[in-house]
């Protein structure tokens, strides 16, 4: 599962390191276990029930990574700018 993971995180184009990282790849794992659990008791036409719930659990996650500092790997503190 680590490295299904660590592919979606390359797709995605997610270039943390460090902390950061890590608590990324914690997030993912914890989306994916309650994901499948949701899909496995799923019985709506193409899961839609399970689809609805990840895409917004997916913009939540999305959301709260934009609040999140962001370090270089120089280790100084830097913002991302508003969009």
């Amino acid at each position: 599962m680590s490295r299904t993971v660590q592919w979606w995180r390359e797709v995605a184009r997610l270039p943390s390191v460090g902390l950061r990282r890590e608590a990324e790849e914690v997030a993912l794992t914890g989306l994916f276990l309650a994901t499948y659990a949701r899909w496995l008791r799923d019985d709506t036409p193409q899961a839609a029930l399970t689809r609805d719930w990840l895409v917004r659990q997916l913009a939540r996650a999305e959301a709260l990574a934009l609040r999140w500092p962001r370090w270089s790997m120089a280790g100084r503190h830097t913002s991302r700018p508003a969009a």
